[in-house]
């Protein structure tokens, strides 16, 4: 079995992405455990508002804990004199001016911090199941502090019950929140949600189940998160501030609304719901039953993630969609502390250790009959999409309202049209991502909206005229992208694209990135299918209702996703989305979708196609790894195998990088020599180059200049081993040349070599464990080769093309071979006498 077989087989039966505390377990509230953890909720509630009674600043009050979430003031400047006015803890009026607060930092305050980059995509807010999860636990660990404190049973390890009102049984709100008695009872909540009607008798059981269903379907986690937040979350949001409820009975909760900000010093603030609490984001945390509605948000998440459908949040996604991660923890004698897991993209992460790794579990996990492998899982990261298109654009966004007959349209190079798309997603789980780099001036922010339609429909002036009169842009398949002076980019929302920040026409520019699912948005496009179905292959346009917009789109690429938990799960490592991808002409195939791999054995070897495996993703992303923590290059041989082993375990949960995801530092970049070397082999040009440095090797394969990997090579730099090999490169043939001399004789220098560097070291005495490294040469190519193994040192003597040039040194051991090299005349190679 190959060693990626054996990582598949050790991960195997994990059975989540997750790895939670067991010590602390959040029970259904409808449960005989449920109700007793909802009682000392209850008496938690009742502690945290005595102590805002007493000091409405106190971070473990109720109404600074709801405050970190939202309140009245949208405004920050509003927002900082409010907070100073009433003493908030840990929060000055210089610091909220400076965005320095826990407070407003739910992710549906992306409009009120500005100068903080967002996703750049449609209704994606990616923070919005990490953050609240962190601050769910934050707020659970105080509760647990308080009631500790109260000398109250099982205080130590109390976790936050959920309610599953997607479940006809448990439609109805559980009696502690209706008992007017009680710290958990509302006012100001949905009048029919407080007399105990289910959400069956409202009407809108079916809505959130299947909202639930959508959800949890979902194979990335960007468009899990969407859906999610969509619905059941936001659509029992309002739902639960009283959305089914008639006018009178809405003027009540709204009422009481007003007197509750009346009470906080709010009164006059202009964001006072005309519903109850939880239908507005600036009061929603103040009603208790928030907390058991986002315990039960929390947990579909953690049931999404031991699903086969599951995937991890990739980093860099934190890294430039980033958000302020503070909240308020007991320290160990109990006093207050300020938490900071980021501090708007400082660490990204930091949480992502903490939410793979949260401090409690779930009494059960209801999920379908696969669960994730974390390796298939992990080795989905956006940064090895199979990639179908990657071209240069260099298009100018234009300014619809002035002049339409200018817009460009760019083409996707696909052969796909609307229908083609959605059916990919539908009958084969295939998702189209579309990834832009573009240009803007440093010091402006002017939204432009991408728009996906037909060719033919784009290519019309006349015909996108009408359809933009028709609808509004945001109708349109697409998304719109709002940057900010600070970079990123913002999600769609409400937009005006009539808004834009004045740019300086001496602002050097800079390159900024925005992504989407083509699938996800064509989906959820107010355009009717029957104007796109029948529109010919897609394309896009980018424009802006800006007038003096000078943003240019500067790169497209178009990548394949597609689920390969339930396909590889049992150790097949072809890559169908890659395959497809490479030979993109199949995407219209039906018998090469049906089955990419039987469709590459009975034709595609004959065609010439190449195999892809989802190994190639894995090598990548070890290298990654190592090139991302050259401290673990030594410990893990250099081993891309290891190495995602170690993220898994251990990595993960220390907070380290997965991949250099803002390019390699100075650290980074240095040539480290780990104790492990490969071989390379470049088809395109056919040259090999061996090394025994991750980051080369990661920048080589994720590049664009078609280096895999072409085998293991052999053991280097291993105790003992005395020999230094440097190499020299040919900068005219592109050869690499190994020696045991640090310079190269006269020769060779007017051959166009020049001195690389160290590569590695061997051993110069021959043992009776050892085997030769031998160096060949192939004239016709001029490109040298590297061996260590006997078997493919026999074949190369017997192949007139290849000469032996040295022996460099000695090595104890050889490694296996990854894929066979690709010369037409070395169709099989041996290492150590196996495959």
């Amino acid at each position: 079995m190959s060693k990626f077989k054996n990582l598949l087989s050790q991960f195997s039966k994990q059975g989540s992405l997750e790895n939670g505390n067991d010590q602390i377990v959040r029970y259904n509230a409808y449960s005989g455990e449920g109700k007793r953890a909802l009682a000392l909720y209850e008496k938690g509630v009742s502690l945290m508002k005595e102590r805002s009674a007493v000091d409405q600043g106190d971070p473990f009050g109720w109404v600074y804990q709801a405050g970190i979430h939202g309140n009245f003031w949208r405004d920050v400047e509003q927002l900082a004199k409010w907070s100073s006015a009433y003493n908030y803890q840990f929060t000055s009026e210089e610091d909220v001016l400076a965005g320095n607060t826990v407070l407003n930092n739910c992710t549906h305050y992306n409009n009120q911090w500005s100068n903080i980059a967002i996703l750049p995509g449609t209704m994606m807010e990616l923070n919005f199941v990490p953050w609240h999860r962190l601050y769910l636990q934050s707020h659970e660990s105080i509760i647990r502090q308080l009631l500790s404190e109260e000398g109250i049973e099982g205080a130590e390890n109390w976790g936050m019950p959920y309610w599953e009102y997607t479940n006809p049984d448990q439609g109805v709100i559980p009696s502690l929140f209706t008992d007017k008695n009680s710290a958990l009872y509302e006012l100001s909540r949905g009048v029919r949600v407080n007399a105990g009607e289910s959400a069956e008798e409202q009407g809108i059981l079916p809505t959130i189940q299947k909202g639930l269903t959508d959800s949890l379907e979902q194979t990335t986690y960007a468009s899990f998160n969407s859906l999610l937040d969509n619905n059941p979350h936001g659509f029992m949001h309002d739902y639960l501030g009283g959305s089914q409820d008639s006018p009178a009975e809405k003027a009540i909760t709204g009422e009481a609304q007003q007197k509750i900000a009346e009470q906080l010093g709010a009164g006059n603030s202009d964001d006072i719901g005309v519903m109850g609490l939880m239908g507005n984001v600036a009061t929603a945390a103040l009603d208790p039953v928030f907390f058991t509605h986002h315990s039960y948000i929390d947990k579909i998440w953690s049931d999404w993630n031991a699903s086969e459908n599951a995937t991890f949040i990739d980093e860099s996604l934190l890294e430039s969609n980033p958000w302020n991660y503070q909240y308020f923890t007991p320290s160990d004698d109990g006093s207050v502390q300020l938490e900071t897991y980021s501090y708007w993209g400082s660490d990204p992460n930091s949480v992502l250790s903490s939410v793979y790794n949260p401090n409690y579990t779930y009494d059960n996990d209801e999920t379908s009959d696969g669960t994730p492998n974390p390796v298939l899982s992990l080795i989905q990261n956006s940064a090895f999409r199979p990639l179908a298109v990657d071209k240069q654009v260099d298009t100018a966004i234009q300014n619809v309202q002035s002049d339409i007959q200018k817009v460009q349209p760019i083409s996707l190079d696909l052969p796909l049209s609307y229908s083609d798309i959605i059916d990919l997603s539908k009958d084969y789980s295939l998702d189209v991502e579309i990834n832009l780099d573009y240009t803007i001036p440093m010091d402006r922010s002017a939204p432009f909206r991408v728009i996906f339609l037909g060719l033919k429909t784009l290519s019309n002036s006349e015909q996108l005229e009408k359809l933009l009169k028709q609808y509004d842009p945001t109708e349109l398949p697409g998304f719109t992208v709002v940057p900010f002076p600070t970079g990123g980019a913002k999600s769609m929302g409400d937009q005006d694209m009539n808004n834009s920040m004045p740019t300086n026409s001496d602002e050097m520019m800079m390159t900024m990135g925005a992504s989407i699912d083509l699938t996800y948005a064509l989906e959820i496009s107010s355009l009717p299918a029957a104007e796109l179905s029948d529109d010919g292959p897609l394309g896009m346009v980018a424009i802006s209702s800006d007038s003096n917009n000078d943003i240019f789109i500067k790169q497209l690429s178009v990548s394949l996703n597609q689920n390969i938990n339930p396909t590889n799960s049992n150790g097949n490592t072809f890559d169908a989305a890659a395959y497809l991808a490479e030979y993109s002409d199949l995407l219209t195939n039906p018998e090469a979708l049906e089955d990419p791999y039987a469709y590459f054995q009975t034709f595609g070897k004959d065609l010439g196609h190449q195999e892809t495996t989802i190994e190639d993703r894995a090598q990548q992303l070890g290298f990654g790894y190592l090139a991302a923590n050259s401290d673990l290059v030594d410990e893990l041989n250099n081993s891309p195998y290891r190495a995602i082993e170690h993220y898994l375990t251990k990595g993960l949960e220390e907070g380290r990088s997965l991949l250099p995801t803002s390019g390699l530092t100075d650290e980074q970049a240095d040539y480290i020599i780990g104790p492990e070397a490969y071989r390379l082999y470049n088809g395109l040009i056919d040259q090999y180059i061996t090394t025994a440095s991750s980051v080369e090797i990661f920048d080589l394969l994720v590049g664009p200049s078609g280096w895999s990997i072409d085998r293991s090579g052999f053991q280097v730099g291993s105790d003992g081993s005395d020999q230094s090999i440097y190499r020299f490169i040919n900068k005219q043939s592109g050869g690499v040349y190994y020696s045991i001399n640090e310079s190269l004789d006269t020769n060779m220098k007017e051959s166009g070599f020049f001195a690389d560097g160290l590569a590695f070291e061997l051993f110069s005495e021959f043992s009776e464990q050892s085997s030769a490294v031998i160096q060949y040469f192939d004239a016709s190519s001029g490109q040298y080769l590297l061996s260590s193994s006997t078997n493919e040192q026999q074949m190369l003597e017997q192949d007139a093309n290849w000469v032996m040039v040295d022996i460099l040194g000695y090595i104890q051991s050889s490694l296996e071979p990854i894929t066979p090299i690709t010369s037409d005349n070395l169709e099989i190679i041996e290492v150590d006498g196996s495959r």
